[in-house]
C-alpha cells in the first residue's frame, strides 16, 4: 500500500489488497445497532446512583449531538470508500482534506466497537495482532490494527 499526496489537498492510498479493501468499504457499519458499541461509545458519565440527574442531561443534552456527529463521520467514509477505484488485485481511494477529521472519527468508532464486541484486553489491543485469520474475532483484531494504520497516516497528514 503506497500513500501519495493529492493535488487539491488530503491523501491517497493505493495498491490496497482487495481484503483490506473491503475492511475499508465495511467500517462504516461497524457497531451500528450494537449494544457493546453503543454503551463503549457513548459511556455514562457517572455510575453514582445519587447523579441520576447527570445521566439525564447526558443522554438529552450531550448524547444526541454525539451520535449526529458519529453518525456523519461514518456518512463522508462511506461516501469516499464507495468512490475507492478498483484495479486488478488492488483499489485505491482518495480522501480530500475536509474528510480526513471524519475518517479519524470513523476508523475510531470502529476501533472501538470491534474492541468492545470482542472483549479484546489491553494486552490484545497492543500486541501485533494474529499470525493466522481463523476466527472471527481474530479478523475484528486485524481490523482494528488496519484501521489504525489508517488513522496514523491521516494524523500526520492533519498535522502537517
Amino acid at each position: 500500500m503506497e500513500c501519495y499526496h493529492l493535488k487539491r489537498g488530503g491523501i491517497g492510498l493505493s495498491g490496497i489488497p482487495m481484503v483490506l479493501g473491503h475492511l475499508l468499504q465495511n467500517c462504516p457499519s461497524i457497531g451500528v445497532n450494537s449494544e457493546k458499541a453503543e454503551a463503549r461509545l457513548y459511556p455514562s458519565p457517572s455510575t453514582d446512583p445519587f447523579e441520576d440527574h447527570l445521566r439525564d442531561d447526558w443522554k438529552t443534552v450531550v448524547e444526541p449531538d454525539l451520535q449526529e456527529h458519529f453518525r456523519s463521520a461514518r456518512s463522508v467514509m462511506e461516501a469516499d470508500v464507495r468512490n475507492m477505484r478498483i484495479e486488478e488485485e488492488s483499489c485505491t481511494v482518495e480522501i480530500p482534506t475536509a474528510h480526513i477529521d471524519p475518517w479519524i472519527s470513523a476508523l475510531n468508532q470502529a476501533r472501538l466497537s470491534l474492541a468492545a464486541e470482542h472483549d479484546f484486553s489491553e494486552r490484545e489491543l497492543s500486541g501485533i495482532g494474529p499470525i493466522d485469520i481463523r476466527t472471527d474475532r481474530d479478523l475484528a483484531l486485524v481490523q482494528i490494527n488496519f484501521f489504525a494504520v489508517i488513522q496514523d497516516l491521516l494524523i500526520s497528514e492533519a498535522a502537517a
